[in-house]
């Protein structure tokens, strides 16, 4: 039996009417994900202070859904 795996894609596009300068400002600070994140995931950033943003960083996250845990990078 050969099991068949879907793949999906989800697109999005948001227009922001901010200038490209503040909002690059805003989400080069990792720690803003935590005010755009529901409070019900109990969302946080396991990386330690200050985070550089750039080409390859990696953040440690974690949040909780329906009383599960999950950790992402």
């Amino acid at each position: 039996m050969i099991l068949q795996s879907k793949t999906y894609r989800l697109e999005q596009s948001q227009l922001i009417p901010e200038s490209r300068e503040k909002v690059f400002d805003f989400f080069s600070d990792a720690f803003n994900l935590q005010a755009l994140t529901p409070t019900f995931l109990n969302f946080r950033i396991l990386t330690p202070a200050p985070i550089d943003i750039q080409t390859g960083t990696l953040i440690d996250y974690k949040i909780s859904l329906f009383g599960i845990p999950m950790k992402w990078k």
